[in-house]
Formats: structure tokens, C-alpha cells, sequence
């Protein structure tokens, strides 16, 4: 009983502390929400920012600044401006490189359609999608294919001709007595 006795203040003294506590918590729930709104929109402020600095260095180096890559942190706040325009500089620099490359394998193949009577276009832009040897690869196949096909028809035009009887200006197909073309 004395102990219980000895007890009671303290276990009071606590419950006390724990009513400040909870009315302290319910305080910092309420700024960390007011602090939460504040800290959201200086982090927009800055993307937005940045994202205006990435449309600039882009509009210098000539090339559409949906090609770069966003780094999520890009928009922490430790970031330095050095490292951030470093990282976007490399980026630029390796689609800069990409399009010369482009531009370079479309050359090589609008050169090698003009070789083969091939309209260059299509195979222009199959880059998109394959590499430039095997383009190249297809475009010989395809000219390959062609010749084989053209060199077939002849071959049936002729076959067919020397089936047919000659009869005044025009072919006429003996088994049928059908007039096939004019002779030329």
C-alpha cells in the first residue's frame, strides 16, 4: 500500500507529460502539414527552373529538349548548378553525336539507293528501328530480288512470245486464238 502510495504522483507526473506530448504532436502534425505545402511548391519552383534552363541550353545547341533524359535528382535540392548543367551538357553532347550519326547513316544509304535505283526514303527511315549494315544488307537483297523478279518476267515474256503465232500487226495465243499485244 505505501507503495502504491509512493507511486501515485508519478504515475499522475506521467500521465501529465503524456497530455503535453499528444498536444505537442497534434502542433507538429499541423505545421509539418503547413510546412509540406510549402516545401511541395519550392520544389516545383525549382523543376520549373531548371527545366527552363535545360529549353535554354537545348535552344543553343540546336536540338529538342524532349530528348533529354530527366534525372529525378536533378530536382533534390543539394544539387550545384555545376553539376546539374554538367550532366545536361553530357546529355546534349551524346544526342548531338546521335544525330550526326544519323545524319551520317542516311547519307551512307541515300549513296547505296542511287547505286541501286532505290527510292532512299524508306530505307531512311527504317534507321529508326535497324542498324545501318542491316539496311544495307536488305537494300542489296531487295535489288537482288527485283533483278531476279525482272529477269523472270522477261524470260516469260519471251517464252510467251515464241509460243505465239504472228498474225499481221498483232500475237494471237494458238491454243485459245486469243489476241495477246501488238507487235512492236
Amino acid at each position: 500500500a505505501i507503495t502504491n502510495e509512493i507511486k501515485q504522483p508519478a504515475k499522475d507526473f506521467k500521465a501529465q507529460i503524456d497530455d503535453l506530448l499528444k498536444i505537442t504532436d497534434e502542433t507538429k502534425v499541423q505545421i509539418d502539414a503547413q510546412l509540406d505545402v510549402y516545401k511541395e511548391k519550392e520544389a516545383a519552383e525549382r523543376h520549373q527552373k531548371k527545366m527552363e534552363r535545360v529549353q535554354e541550353l537545348c535552344k543553343l545547341a540546336n536540338i529538342n529538349p524532349d530528348e533529354i533524359e530527366w534525372q529525378d535528382d536533378w530536382d533534390n535540392k543539394t544539387i550545384t548548378n555545376k553539376r546539374f548543367e554538367k550532366e545536361i551538357n553530357e546529355q546534349i553532347a551524346i544526342v548531338q553525336q546521335k544525330q550526326e550519326q544519323f545524319a551520317e547513316n542516311a547519307q551512307v544509304i541515300t549513296q547505296k539507293a542511287d547505286e541501286l535505283c532505290l527510292p532512299a526514303k524508306h530505307w531512311t527511315d527504317e534507321l529508326s528501328s535497324k542498324s545501318l549494315p542491316d539496311i544495307l544488307n536488305e537494300m542489296q537483297d531487295y535489288k537482288d530480288d527485283l533483278t531476279a523478279i525482272s529477269a523472270k518476267q522477261k524470260e516469260t515474256k519471251v517464252k510467251e512470245a515464241q509460243e505465239m503465232k504472228q498474225a499481221g500487226d498483232t500475237y494471237i495465243d494458238p491454243d485459245t486464238g486469243e489476241i495477246k499485244e501488238k507487235v512492236i
